[in-house]
């Protein structure tokens, strides 16, 4: 230090020359090197050099520093009426404090929107996605960037950062998962094929009304999906895998109960049961509704549409007894036996049953197999959906979905491209 020469020139605001300024060290709070060779730049001072402003973050809170400084009377008032030492002193107490201002919790409106790009958010996700959602959802998601981008491409990840960004009800159903129960649960070329040449995961959005931002969450899961994972996005009117009590089921007739634990419905085996959707969520007239459930007893059960209150509407039903109906405001249109397609019901088994309403067209599958399908020029356009259960048959509901016709539908191949369908 003995041998360092000093110099102090306002005009550029050079603080000290050679060796010794160089040496000095002084970072900003982010790190970021406040001195270049012999050049230093501090509050109230503007310096060419370019490391000043290498950090948005400190750089945007140090401007609006220098503004208020030299606003309402100008930085000479203030020096005047204060002290020189006193206005220092309260730039020092201020530039300290910009530590807390990174914390979105606590940051000013004005600039939260610079903080994305240091919780890991890029210039094109900050463009497509951040900027399409309102500022209070937006604090929430930079506070969980952190985890989110810990738990990108896993499992399940697609399902929380859409919850998170855009407040979504979705449930993802990953290609692989159906592998386990065969025990093909190796990769290998056998599984990685499907009988059409490709296998995607699939993701249903719960949207009744139609509300959400569509591109936003197609621009959300281009980012979260696995890398050359192909992904078709399903909006559905109603979906319900009881994990939650909160989808509001009501009862016309009988009894229900809901074990968000077990993620079940159970109807017990009382009086007749029909236990309907809200009115929010089933104003159907063409729709596909589908359920898997488990029973026991022997009496029918099945599947309700276009119904109301008096009984009325469309009735899809099964029963143990190896028998198959579909019913119109209490009149049969169809009827068959399940064993000659060589389906049989087994208590305690899950059945599949679902039930596509066209028009004035109604087709039943059993267990992904069609068994009956009829045609009512006179049936209702309107009405709830839901479950029906005979007197003597119980049964545990493990999912009901109700999805529009015809469908809507985003996939998303293996580079990031998306196609509408059906067009």
């Amino acid at each position: 230090m003995a041998d360092a020469t000093w110099s102090v020139e306002w005009g550029d605001a050079t603080w000290g020359e050679g060796e010794a300024a160089a040496s000095l060290g002084i970072v900003d709070m982010a790190g970021n090197p406040m001195t270049s060779g012999s050049q230093v730049s501090c509050a109230g001072y503007v310096s060419d050099d370019s490391a000043y402003s290498s950090n948005r973050i400190y750089d945007a809170h140090i401007q609006s520093l220098r503004d208020t400084d030299f606003s309402n009377g100008g930085l000479f008032w203030k020096r005047y009426c204060e002290g020189p030492e006193q206005v220092r002193i309260n730039q020092n107490s201020r530039i300290l404090s910009l530590g807390t201002l990174a914390n979105v919790n606590k940051i000013s409106d004005e600039n939260v929107g610079i903080l994305p790009l240091t919780y890991g958010w890029d210039q094109i996700s900050e463009r497509e996605i951040l900027s399409r959602i309102a500022p209070d959802r937006l604090r929430l998601v930079i506070a969980s960037s952190h985890d989110l981008w810990e738990r990108r491409g896993a499992s399940g990840s697609i399902v929380e950062v859409l919850n998170v960004v855009a407040g979504v009800r979705a449930f993802e159903f990953d290609w692989f998962d159906d592998r386990w129960v065969l025990g093909e649960n190796s990769l290998n070329d056998i599984i990685m094929m499907s009988v059409d040449g490709r296998r995607e995961s699939q993701i249903l959005i719960d949207d009744p009304t139609k509300k959400y931002d569509r591109i936003l969450l197609t621009k959300i899961v281009q980012k979260w999906r696995a890398s050359g994972e192909r992904i078709t996005l399903t909006w559905v009117d109603f979906v319900d895998y009881f994990n939650d009590l909160s989808q509001g089921w009501q009862a016309q007739s009988g009894t229900f109960s809901i074990d968000a634990g077990a993620r079940v419905m159970s109807i017990p085996g009382g009086p007749t049961s029909r236990i309907m959707v809200p009115d929010e969520r089933s104003d159907l007239a063409n729709s596909i509704l589908k359920t898997v459930v488990q029973f026991t007893g022997n009496s029918e059960f099945g599947i309700l549409a276009r119904s109301n209150s008096s009984g009325s509407g469309v009735e899809a039903l099964v029963s143990a007894l190896d028998t198959a109906r579909i019913v119109s405001n209490g009149v049969t249109l169809a009827s068959g036996t399940l064993e000659s397609l060589g389906i049989f019901l087994n208590s305690g088994f899950d059945v599949d049953l679902r039930v596509h309403i066209h028009e004035t067209v109604i087709e039943l599958f059993v267990n992904e197999q069609k068994v009956l399908e009829a045609a009512d020029p006179s049936i209702q356009n309107d009405g709830l959906c839901g479950i029906y259960a005979d007197t003597g048959t119980s049964l545990s509901v493990q999912s009901f979905e109700a999805l529009p016709l015809p469908g809507d539908n985003i996939y998303i191949g293996l580079n990031g491209e998306t196609r509408v369908f059906p067009a």
